[in-house]
């Protein structure tokens, strides 16, 4: 306001000053200089005020929709849980917060729709020359929450190289992951379940290690050839193999299941060791997620049918080359990048066709502090980045790899969200 009166004092005073002809148009030449600074100015505020106000919006209404998705009653304090969402996100961002206002708010648990109108009021700093002195910005947003299914299996790197911190960035990255996609909160009847697939030289099937091989395995399975290796037929018509030389992860896969306990303890008791046959862990990962194998898994971890009404997911996580192979029968292995990287893009490529003309798998990848060709594998493997949903990731700190799951984690929630 001080700004405003001085120029127009000394305008005035122009007018005044019988020898102020020229000065009066020179006064006038600033004074249009300066409204279009300062409008320039102004509106830049609004357009970032805008940019925050949208980011905070969706960020609040997501929360919304996730909330009501897993069984919260849209009450006052539904509202309010909202409300303080939404302030929050612009705390530190933009001046005079009390100048946002949500103006209306509603929250259906019938059908899923979540909608919100925001306004700010914002001060201007030069338009009040004009006489407009503030500028109201208003949004608006919705969504639906959809009731698909979501499947997710974790592809998970426990080898040589993933010794020490590596393995610990890890272990944190994906249990934090796991909370976001199966929080405390959720209900019995949530729709999310998770599996995980620890790999290194070979696959520990456990349990189920001998029911795919067809003999005594001691747990340790490996990829299967022929016209099957890229697929994911049945183990029952095509066997996976075994071999006497694999070292085999401690731990063994968990299938599809919803009990965050047994996921987390297992993740825990990662231990590393091995070479990186990441082509057998991509296997598994379709194995888990396709219905062609629910006769291998408990009835509560059986995959749904491929459909519009399921996510299938999965999630590729490396720090190193592909470089275990076992293609010619039991009790022969070599160490050999290009057939594991072939097979590895193979079966990424059938995880994400179409099944029957229903969507097929979704894939996400990682590369943690990765070589090229671990790099390049796992780039080819991911499915085509979308906008806001990116699903090739590479990370090289432990940060940057807790953020890479956080941000898949909030991805895959997202999709059960339409605008």
């Amino acid at each position: 306001m001080y700004f405003k009166n001085s120029i127009l004092s000394k305008l005035r005073s122009f007018k005044r000053d019988k020898l102020g002809t020229i000065a009066m148009g020179a006064g006038l030449g600033i004074l249009t200089t300066v409204i279009a600074i300062g409008a320039a100015t102004d509106y830049s505020r609004i357009s970032h005020t805008k940019h925050i106000m949208a980011d905070a919006l969706d960020a609040a209404i997501l929360a919304s929709a996730k909330d009501l998705s897993e069984g919260a009653i849209p009450n006052a304090k539904f509202r309010a849980d909202f409300e303080d969402f939404f302030l929050a996100n612009l705390e530190g961002r933009a001046k005079q917060t009390d100048r946002f206002k949500v103006k209306q708010f509603n929250a259906d648990a019938k059908t899923g729709i979540v909608s919100a109108k925001v306004q700010a009021n914002l001060q201007m700093a030069f338009m009040g020359i004009i006489g407009k002195d503030r500028v109201k910005i208003r949004l608006k947003s919705e969504v639906q929450f959809r009731s698909d299914e979501i499947e997710v299996a974790m592809m998970l790197d426990v080898t040589g190289s993933m010794r020490g911190n590596r393995l610990r960035a890890l272990k944190l990255a994906a249990t934090n992951a796991i909370d976001i996609l199966i929080p405390e909160s959720n209900s019995p009847n949530g729709k999310v379940r998770i599996g995980l697939v620890p790999y290194a030289a070979s696959v520990n099937a456990g349990n189920y290690a001998m029911r795919v091989t067809g003999n005594q395995s001691r747990g340790c399975v490996v990829e299967r050839v022929g016209r099957d290796e890229f697929t994911e037929t049945s183990y029952r018509t095509s066997p996976i193999l075994t071999s006497r030389s694999a070292s085999c992860p401690r731990v063994s896969i968990r299938a599809l299941t919803k009990n965050t306990v047994q996921l987390k303890n297992d993740i825990l008791s990662y231990s590393a060791n091995g070479m990186t046959g990441g082509h057998m862990g991509i296997a598994w990962t379709y194995y888990m997620l396709s219905n062609k194998w629910n006769s291998l898994w408990p009835n509560v971890s059986d995959p749904k049918p491929y459909s519009d009404k399921v996510q299938k997911i999965a999630i590729l996580m490396t720090d190193g080359t592909f470089n275990q192979f076992y293609h010619r029968g039991p009790g022969y292995y070599e160490s050999n990048s290009y057939k594991s990287v072939r097979t590895a893009i193979g079966l990424c490529n059938n995880m994400k066709l179409k099944k029957g003309g229903k969507r097929g798998i979704t894939i996400y990848s990682i590369a943690f502090s990765a070589t090229s060709s671990a790099r390049a594998t796992l780039r080819a493997c991911a499915s085509p980045d979308e906008p806001g949903n990116q699903h090739y990731f590479t990370a090289n700190s432990q940060a940057a790899l807790d953020a890479a799951f956080r941000q898949i984690a909030l991805n895959i929630q997202k999709m059960r969200l339409t605008k």
